[in-house]
């Protein structure tokens, strides 16, 4: 296992114990060592007494020197050797000179020769063992005559290194042992702060910023634990502030109208909020870090990001979103800077102008319309006038015929201007809330309302039926209720036929609905969007002949919205019609 794997305290451990590993090791060759030199130092110093005491008596006694020889070697214990300048050996303590070699080229020889006392070591193939040899010159009349040697084996050095290497590897064993577990302690508790430290590292990383330090010794320790706990507090209050931040910023950026988009210089989209998302119908969290050119559908709108950011200027186009739904967008931008002032991006706000087009062109539409509306009557006003000032007034059958269409004309350019006076009326109130609801039974008001065009349906031979349960009550204005219900009814009378029925139908459930079904001409289907719009009419010249403003359901529409409600058509050509209030 590598220590890279291990623990910090084992780290330590094995760290400190290869240390005094090595320092026992290193100070117990040292000694062995030192011990060795000095053995063989005694030894050399030994040999050295012996061989002086041998030449003493050697160059002092007469007799044979072999018999000197023994005696000594057997007194010092070590052997003593004669050898001649020539190399012969003419004496010996173990060994019988004749059958030894010349000790000419012995170094401790040619050493002694030449005056130098040199010891030295090597293997003797007579005793088979290393020996310490060390020589000195026997000199007579101021000339070497002979070389005095002294030897003694090295196993006796060996044996005693060998004993002391013994105990002193003991002894460093057992200190070993000792210093290990001293060194285990020291790395738990050098390494216990540490991984005290570590745990509250990774609840930090974590995001739990509440855990404290606390050490009281060492010093350092104790500074690196205040150190991490003020980093605690800190990055604490910066990730409120970060969260603070973020969370004020994506509320802004979801509660915006306008949708907002953050591309870098690659195109590449860094933010989009919600509006921007449900505009170009793209998944915000799925947009981001994508291309603009894999993402949003429009190439106009890629041109317009393009552009805008090769000229890091701002920009505005209105764009037309094709999908979904369709959508007019005023799309504007403005260059994005980084901290160093050079151009990072682009920032694109997109307005849905889709109903502020459509006000606009609705309102182009109803300007059309009333200037054409009015336009009939009163151009019909103004010719029979002209008519009548050349002379047809003083005609007793034109003069009172063109008096009663002028009249006719007249009343029609008042009833849409009364039209429009109720209808701005209505819008204006409902805007404020100003239209005040009560309860009210659903019966009468209807059957006063029916009651009303009796005549009118009596005239065409029609019949003008009820169904409403009785105590049936629903909170509305009923006077603009009964003008929404009038103006349904005048409806269904106008567009069918003579002899035909017209019923009213009221019920309640969920929501009180009242129904109006006639038996008229109908209205074809692609006309059913349009018909609650001002002054549009199915048939223009049926309508202006019934004497239609071409107000009166768009005039029932806002009433039903001002009540909260809705209302809904059906029809089928030749069929019939079926007009539905819900409240």
């Amino acid at each position: 296992m590598r220590l890279s794997n291990l623990r910090l305290s084992w780290n330590i451990f094995f760290v400190f114990l290869f240390v005094i590993v090595l320092c026992v090791v290193v100070v117990g060759e040292f000694a062995l060592h030192s011990l060795h030199d000095s053995y063989l130092d005694a030894q050399k110093d030994g040999l050295r007494s012996i061989a002086q005491l041998a030449r003493r008596d050697v160059g002092m006694t007469p007799a044979d020197p072999a018999l000197i020889v023994q005696q000594i070697a057997a007194d010092a214990g070590a052997r003593i050797t004669i050898v001649l300048p020539d190399g012969r050996v003419v004496a010996d303590s173990e060994e019988n000179p004749a059958r030894m070699e010349n000790h000419a080229n012995r170094s401790e020889v040619q050493a002694a020769l030449r005056g130098r006392v040199e010891p030295a070591i090597r293997f003797s193939h007579t005793l088979n063992t290393d020996m310490l040899y060390l020589a000195v010159p026997l000199e007579q009349g101021g000339k070497v005559i002979a070389v005095v040697r002294a030897a003694r084996p090295l196993s006796e050095i060996q044996q005693r290194e060998t004993a002391v290497r013994l105990t002193l590897w003991r002894g460093c064993i057992l200190g070993a042992l000792i210093a290990a577990l001293v060194s285990l302690y020291l790395a738990k508790r050098i390494s216990r702060p540490i991984e005290r430290i570590r745990r509250a590292a990774e609840r930090y990383a974590a995001g739990d910023y509440s855990n404290r330090i606390y050490m009281t010794r060492p010093p350092e320790y104790v500074e690196l634990a205040k150190s991490m706990n003020r980093m605690a507090r800190e990055m604490d209050r910066r990730l409120h502030e970060i969260t603070r931040q973020r969370n004020e910023r994506d509320a802004i950026l979801a509660g915006m109208r306008e949708g907002l988009l953050a591309v870098d210089r690659d195109e590449r989209i860094v933010l989009i909020n919600p509006a921007a998302g449900e505009m170009l119908g793209i998944t915000p969290a799925d947009a981001v870090g994508h291309l603009v050119q894999e993402t949003l559908r429009n190439p106009e709108l890629q041109r317009f990001v393009t552009h805008a950011l090769a000229a890091e200027s701002n920009a505005a186009d209105e764009i037309l979103l094709h999908w979904p739904g369709g959508k007019m967008v005023l799309a504007a931008s403005s260059p994005l800077k980084n901290g160093d002032g050079a151009h990072a991006g682009l920032l694109l706000v997109l307005n849905d102008v889709t109903r502020l087009r459509r006000l606009e062109n609705l309102r182009r539409e109803f300007v059309a319309n009333v200037s054409h509306e009015l336009r009939t009557p009163i151009t019909s006003i103004k010719g029979f006038i002209e008519t009548l000032r050349d002379g047809a007034l003083s005609d007793p059958e034109a003069g009172p015929r063109f008096l009663e269409i002028i009249a006719r004309q007249a009343d029609r350019l008042n009833a849409i201007i009364e039209d429009l006076l109720a209808l701005s009326r209505i819008e204006r109130e409902a805007e404020r809330h100003a239209i005040e609801l009560f309860p009210c039974e659903l019966k009468p008001l209807l059957e006063h309302t029916i009651l009303q065009f009796a005549p009118q349906a009596d005239a065409r031979e029609m019949k003008l039926e009820l169904e409403c349960p009785e105590k049936l009550s629903v909170r509305a204005n009923a006077q603009l209720l009964e003008q929404a219900v009038s103006n349904l009814i005048d409806n269904a009378i106008k567009y069918s036929q003579p002899g035909k029925s017209v019923r009213v139908a009221a019920e309640a459930g969920e929501h009180v609905s009242i129904r109006v079904i006639d038996e008229g001409v109908g209205i074809p289907a692609e006309h059913l969007p349009r018909i609650f719009e001002r002054f549009y009419r199915v048939d223009p010249a049926r309508s202006r002949e019934a004497g239609g403003t071409g107000l009166g359901l768009a005039i029932v529409k806002h009433i039903v919205q001002a009540h909260g409600g809705r209302i809904d058509v059906e029809s089928k050509p030749g069929i019939g019609s079926t007009f539905t209030i819900v409240i």
